[in-house]
């Protein structure tokens, strides 16, 4: 009889024992809550860059929009002055060299790229011109630019940090 009392008395223990180091748990994890002011930390390695706004990605005003109507009254297209052909003067365009294409901004339905150009980055938007190369599309991960002399298209690569090597 004395070994089931022994062990009932072990049992009650134990759980007593579990019981207390679950409430010292509970109450460490209050104690931290409430030191660190309840809000997420801020994880140092994820360094968030905010953007200075851009003047295009504004709303067209209402005033601009009644200015230049959809139809007019004839509803026929305005007549284009036909302007006679100047001569072509070719010019040299320079390669992309020295251009990187960091990143897509993708706001509302305006998608720009964000350009590292001769080390300084900017935010570049179709119709921009970035060393005599205008920027043609954006797209998810490519940009295309448009010359005279053709097409050329920069890809967003990931890149991998220096310090890691993989060996096989």
């Amino acid at each position: 009889m004395s070994g089931v009392a022994d062990s009932a008395v072990v049992v009650k223990r134990v759980t007593a024992g579990l019981l207390a180091g679950v409430v010292v748990c509970v109450l460490l994890a209050l104690m931290l809550f409430v030191w660190t002011g309840g809000t997420a930390l801020r994880v140092p390695w994820l360094n968030v860059q905010v953007l200075p706004e851009d003047p295009r990605l504004e709303q067209p005003k209402d005033d601009e929009i009644l200015q230049r109507p959809l139809f007019w009254d004839s509803r026929r297209p305005m007549d284009v002055a036909q302007e006679a052909p100047a001569e072509q003067v070719v010019e040299q365009v320079e390669a992309l060299a020295g251009v990187k294409l960091l990143g897509i901004i993708v706001r509302d339905s305006i998608q720009s790229a964000l350009l590292e150009v001769d080390g300084k980055p900017g935010r570049y938007a179709p119709g921009d011109t970035v060393k005599q190369w205008q920027v043609a599309e954006v797209g998810g991960q490519v940009v295309r630019f448009a010359s005279p002399r053709g097409e050329t298209v920069l890809t967003l690569e990931r890149e991998i940090h220096k310090g890691i090597r993989l060996e096989p």
